[in-house]
């Protein structure tokens, strides 16, 4: 019996019948083609934004304890015990996670986290020499060096709307913190620390998306930790808090702020774009001058609301702009289905076979097979 495919050079005439029958077998249902990618889910880069606004508000309430427990601790006594604790609450929560990061996982955890150290050291040394109002507004300005920074390293350009939201977010800042300064060593080296900070928010939206998030953000933890007991030892000094209200701002910056927080910021820069996260974590000063209303007894000037509202519109011109154009991208992925050719039945090209011939339009009315 000849194989469907093949015409047989010679043989009984059922063989030719039979041949003839599978010329008219329904060819296999088209699919959709594989590539180009699926495209996001409805919802969530919304739900991702919504996520990081979370993680801001929760450095944003966090910002008056850690401004406590420095005054009572060395600043980076307090950053080892508090991002060794993160990452110890991180490995408790997944003990194998680093186990499937790989070598290059793991590598790109380390820089995440040699980076956010150096931003937090340079940012500590920084705001011994500066008010925290001018570090607070110069720290911000990540807003600004994050499209830069992410045009200069991975040639990404950013629409108009973009750089406005920028500017706007930029401007909300000034006016929420800033009320004049001078520049210094200290506005310097904060400076160097936006700088640090923007390159973060870059590397994680770069490689989130190819790793364990959570894997990648427990070597972050750790590489923090190892960096800050180091410059703690340096220093001359590294002490063993001794009293519950330190254990009490560790703990809650460590579980809070470290763990949850920067677990939240690598899962949401998978859907995100890093000028996005920038502009969104721009909300940090707004929700740590709320906190400081709510809970601390402080009162807001007209600069610092009008401040706010600029944060806010920044925001709200990124995400909506940057989601519709994900919808036109999305409607033009799941556009009409391409015709495939492909040859039915598929040729045999084994040795004694020759190629059958194609059928004609007569073929599918008549039901027969012009030789």
């Amino acid at each position: 019996m000849a194989s469907l495919g093949c015409r047989p050079t010679a043989g009984p005439l059922e063989d030719n019948v039979a041949y003839a029958g599978a010329l008219h077998q329904s060819p296999p249902a088209r699919r959709r083609p594989i590539w180009p990618s699926r495209p996001p889910r409805p919802g969530r880069p919304l739900l991702a934004a919504i996520s990081l606004m979370t993680a801001a508000a929760v450095w944003g309430a966090t910002f008056l304890v850690v401004k406590d427990a420095v005054t009572r601790m060395p600043v980076f006594d307090f950053l080892a015990w508090r991002f060794a604790l993160a990452a110890g609450v991180l490995v408790a929560v997944r003990p194998r996670a680093i186990r499937g990061l790989g070598a290059r996982g793991l590598r790109h955890g380390m820089l995440l986290g040699l980076v956010l150290g150096l931003a937090y050291a340079t940012q500590a040394i920084g705001l011994q020499h500066t008010p925290a109002a001018v570090s607070g507004f110069l720290t911000g300005l990540f807003v600004v060096f994050t499209p830069v920074l992410s045009w200069l390293l991975l040639r990404r350009r950013l629409a108009p709307s973009a750089w406005l939201a920028v500017l706007l977010a930029g401007g909300g800042l000034a006016l929420i913190t800033l009320g004049g300064f001078a520049v210094g060593s200290g506005e310097i080296l904060t400076l160097g620390c936006a700088v640090l900070f923007g390159l973060q928010i870059v590397g994680t939206g770069e490689w989130s998306a190819r790793h364990d998030s959570f894997a990648l953000t427990t070597v972050q933890m750790a590489t923090v930790a190892a960096l800050s007991t180091t410059a703690a030892i340096a220093t001359g000094r590294f002490t063993i808090p001794d009293s519950g209200a330190d254990w009490l701002a560790i703990t809650i910056t460590a579980v809070l702020a470290s763990a949850f927080a920067y677990t939240i910021q690598a899962w949401a820069q998978t859907w995100l774009s890093a000028t996005q996260a920038a502009v969104i974590l721009t909300t940090e000063p707004l929700f740590a001058a709320a906190f400081a209303v709510a809970l601390g007894g402080e009162t807001l000037g007209l600069s610092a609301i009008a401040g706010g509202v600029l944060v806010v519109g920044a925001m709200y011109l990124i995400q909506v702009r940057t989601s519709t154009s994900q919808e036109a991208r999305a409607a033009q992925v799941q556009g009409p289905v391409p015709a495939v050719r492909r040859s039915w039945p598929p040729r045999d090209r084994r040795p004694g076979c020759v190629p059958a011939p194609a059928a004609s339009a007569s073929d599918d009315q008549t039901g027969q097979v012009s030789w």
